[in-house]
C-alpha cells in the first residue's frame, strides 16, 4: 500500500468534531469559571473586611478597657482631693468654733 493512500484511509477515519458544539462548551465553562472567580472575590473581600471588623472591635474594646482605667484613677483623684477638702473643712470649722470661745471682748467705749 502507498504512502499517500495510507494517509488518506488515515484522514478518512479521523473521527469528525462540531466546532459549534466545542464553542458552546467551552463559552460555558469559562462563563462559569469567571462566575467563580467573582463568587470566591467576593468572599475574599467580605473575609478581608470581617477580619478588620473584628480587629476593629477589638481595637474599641482596648481603647475601652483603657479608659475606664483612667477613669478609674481619675476618679480615685478626685475622691481623694474631695476628702482632703472636706477634712480641710472640718478642721477650719473647729478652728473657728474654737477661735469664737476665746474671743476678747472688746472694751465698751465709755
Amino acid at each position: 500500500m502507498s504512502e499517500v493512500a495510507r494517509l488518506d484511509r488515515n484522514l478518512s477515519s479521523m473521527p469528525s468534531v462540531n466546532i459549534y458544539a466545542s464553542e458552546q462548551i467551552l463559552k460555558a465553562r469559562l462563563l462559569a469559571a469567571a462566575t467563580f472567580e467573582m463568587a470566591f472575590r467576593d468572599y475574599s473581600i467580605e473575609d478581608r473586611a470581617s477580619k478588620n471588623v473584628v480587629s476593629f472591635g477589638a481595637d474599641l474594646l482596648d481603647k475601652s478597657r483603657d479608659a475606664l482605667g483612667e477613669y478609674g484613677f481619675l476618679g480615685a483623684m478626685a475622691e481623694k482631693a474631695y476628702n482632703s477638702a472636706i477634712a480641710a473643712n472640718d478642721q477650719a470649722q473647729r478652728r473657728y468654733q474654737v477661735g469664737r470661745k476665746f474671743e476678747p471682748i472688746a472694751p465698751s467705749s465709755i
